[in-house]
């Protein structure tokens, strides 16, 4: 695979449509850990929540296999619990059915539901070398009876979500070049659409791929409103930066011909058909997507159609030449109130990097510690780590700002902005990038509470400069 500039390929973890909802009071145990087993044996069960499918659950059924090799008895059962996108679902159960263990795409939910989570003892945190700062600011709450600062879960999965991917061999054939700046890309858009190659697969039924790409837009802008939203509540979605993010993307996307088979399609195409619209059908030019895109290409999606470069990605394109926007997302471990022993142990053996390593070696699994050497990932996945290791990052937006950044928030305000401007031409964007903002707004008072009306009301009427005052590119952290 071609190296471009910083552009990965690479694997991790796929998001899934929403399972029936039947799913999610069924048990999935493991073959040699079902609950039959469990009874007979007079042995405890561990329930685990996962939004995992298909081939990722495999790979985490392999990886709780691989936890009873590590030192210590691991004295009971196993159950798995696929929830899909309803994953915050599982917070809420109560009664015999509860699981016990919940692994969370989105970590902004720990704050939402510290009630229903136990805290970790200080001591679980490990070595303040193993895992970037951003981590520490998304887990660690208050204690409600010493009043320290505490873990509430621990991270356990991390994703590159700032990757183009492309077919380096079609590009070669029609002379371009992969875009250097915002600029570039929607010159290389309108050329692609002229020679009637669509350039984009978007995954609109997959809400988050619309927030992902909206996210690198926004950081590529003004890093410092970015932050500012990533913040608690009330945050300052009015601000002149957040419509400039959606009208860049309405430019993009409004563009006749851009989006691949048309704003209905995309509307219900998920994830996965998104990327097989690229490197199998051969029907986009290109999707914005996060390194676990790589299992899909290598095990559905290859079409090489005589071409020895079949897979490519670059960096998502700034608006100006600079350090292009990194954005990372991940997953992360919590434990359900009240905590039984057993499902503490289960947490400690999950986080232990050698329990993963099947899974890193398999591909479509990138560790948030970074003690783990690079040698184990497989080749195609280095440049990702690296950069992960290495560059300063920002957290998914869209997963630190609870139910605003969910399917009713966020997901929902993308989805109807694509349906407002796509394949219509520039003349609906700056109609469709005010309305966005103002379903934000409305989402964040109903959010805040009249507690924070006032505030929020002041926030409104105030002068903006505070916040975009950062300079395009500037402020970068992680």
């Amino acid at each position: 695979m071609r190296s471009v500039p910083r552009g990965q390929s690479g694997a991790g973890r796929l998001r899934r449509r929403a399972v029936l909802a039947g799913l999610l009071s069924v048990s999935v145990p493991l073959p040699a850990c079902s609950a039959a087993g469990a009874l007979l044996a007079d042995r405890p069960t561990v329930r685990v929540a996962v939004t995992w499918s298909a081939a990722e659950l495999s790979l985490f059924r392999r990886v709780i296999d691989d936890l009873r090799r590590l030192p210590g008895e691991m004295a009971y059962d196993v159950d798995i619990l696929p929830y899909g996108d309803d994953i915050s679902a599982a917070l809420a159960t109560r009664g015999a059915g509860r699981p016990d263990v919940v692994l969370l795409p989105r970590p902004g939910l720990v704050a939402e539901h510290l009630d229903a989570l136990a805290p970790l003892p200080a001591e679980s945190w490990p070595a303040p070398d193993t895992y970037p700062p951003v981590w520490r600011s998304l887990l660690f709450h208050r204690h409600p009876q010493t009043g320290e600062q505490v873990p509430y879960g621990l991270p356990f999965k991390v994703a590159h979500k700032s990757l183009v991917w492309y077919r380096p061999c079609q590009f070669e054939r029609l002379g371009l070049q992969p875009p250097q700046t915002w600029s570039d890309w929607l010159a290389l858009n309108t050329e692609l659409s002229r020679q009637g190659i669509p350039a984009l697969a978007l995954g609109g039924g997959d809400g988050w791929m619309l927030t992902d790409f909206f996210e690198n837009v926004l950081l590529g802008h003004s890093p410092c409103t970015y932050d500012a939203l990533s913040g608690p509540a009330p945050r300052p979605w009015h601000v002149p930066a957040v419509r400039e993010a959606f009208r860049s993307l309405g430019q993009m996307w409004s563009t006749p011909g851009v989006v691949a088979g048309g704003v209905r399609r995309a509307l219900v195409q998920q994830f996965s058909d998104a990327v097989l619209e690229v490197f199998r059908y051969h029907r986009a030019a290109m999707v914005v997507a996060p390194d676990f895109a790589w299992p899909i290409i290598e095990r559905f999606g290859i079409d090489p159609d005589g071409c020895d470069n079949p897979v490519g990605t670059f960096a998502f394109p700034p608006p100006r030449r600079g350090q292009p926007p990194l954005v990372a997302g991940g997953d992360v471990v919590v434990l359900t109130r009240p905590a039984r022993p057993e499902a503490r142990d289960l947490l400690t053996r999950l986080v232990d990097s050698r329990a993963v390593t099947s899974w890193i070696r398999a591909g479509g699994f990138v560790s948030p510690d970074l003690t783990v050497p690079e040698r184990l990932y497989p080749p195609d996945m280095r440049p990702v780590v690296r950069q992960l290791v290495n560059e300063p990052f920002r957290f998914d937006l869209s997963d630190q700002i609870g139910a605003v950044g969910g399917q009713e928030g966020l997901w929902r305000v993308l989805q109807q902005f694509l349906t407002r401007v796509g394949d219509r031409d520039t003349a609906a964007v700056d109609v469709a990038a005010d309305e966005a903002v103002a379903q934000l707004l409305a989402l964040e008072d109903a959010t805040v509470g009249r507690d924070v009306s006032s505030t929020w009301a002041r926030l409104r009427a105030s002068s903006a400069e505070q916040v975009d005052l950062c300079e395009p590119g500037a402020g970068d952290g992680g």
